[in-house]
């Protein structure tokens, strides 16, 4: 993985990468700790702690959430649907699947953000936080990675929740960063959470590969533009399959 390393390394802006085998632990990371606004990647954390309330018996998956039209944000999935009423589970799919603020922002507020960053901690994502009163996150490549392993591990959460996480993200129809020049059976098989920032592009993947199982995520900062940032995931994404398929045993 070094490769993507030396690629990241002759783009412009910071770049965040780690990459983890998770059947046998291999590793390699690239500026792995820089902290960044986490965008829409931070919806797999949230996920991750909501089934894991739902599993303790706090909340239901089928627990109905009334909504007023006040509180759907503009320009939002759901403020075209226009509910009356969701459940949890909707909620979780229009915020994975949709990016839909008014989903995220309901299911922060049902957690509620000091038990979300609790969570954080206590699974060891230590730069993985929701900032209070706005709602904005941040996360690193290590965190997310990490997230995926636990999620694959179903040790924290059962295989029924991680297969509605790995699932779900992998129905998304679109993938459009790391896995943007994979073959259609890799993107397929691939679960990714990509998101746009401010000088940012972020993506973090789950990949069930015949080679085996893979979490690798890159997270960006000051960089020229969105497209740019795009195309560098993409490369990056691309040396990352090539090596998976013509190197990996």
């Amino acid at each position: 993985m070094k490769e993507i390393k030396k690629y990241l390394e002759s783009r412009l802006g910071e770049y965040g990468f780690y990459f983890e085998d998770l059947d046998c632990g291999y590793v390699y990371g690239f500026n792995e700790n820089l902290v960044t606004d986490a965008g829409a990647c931070i919806h797999i954390p949230l996920a991750l702690a909501l089934l894991k309330e739902v599993e303790q018996g706090n909340l239901k998956l089928k627990d109905t959430i009334f909504m007023s039209e006040e509180c759907i944000e503009k320009n939002t999935i759901l403020s075209y649907l226009k509910p009356k009423e969701c459940t949890i589970e909707e909620l979780l799919i229009f915020m994975l699947i949709q990016n839909d603020n008014t989903a995220y922002e309901i299911l922060v507020g049902l957690l509620g953000v000091d038990k979300f960053n609790k969570y954080m901690k206590d699974i060891g994502l230590k730069n993985t936080k929701i900032i209070d009163g706005k709602l904005k996150a941040e996360t690193c490549a290590y965190d997310l990675s990490k997230c995926w392993k636990i999620i694959n591990k179903t040790e924290y959460i059962c295989k029924d929740n991680k297969d509605f996480i790995v699932n779900t993200l992998k129905a998304q129809p679109v993938k459009d960063k790391i896995a943007f020049y994979y073959s259609k059976g890799d993107r397929e098989n691939i679960s990714c959470k990509g998101g746009s920032i401010n000088k940012g592009e972020n993506d973090s993947c789950y990949l069930n590969h015949p080679k085996g199982k893979f979490a690798f995520t890159i997270l960006s900062k000051d960089i020229p533009s969105d497209v740019y940032g795009a195309v560098t995931l993409a490369k990056s994404g691309k040396i990352a399959i090539d090596i998976i398929e013509n190197s990996w045993k």
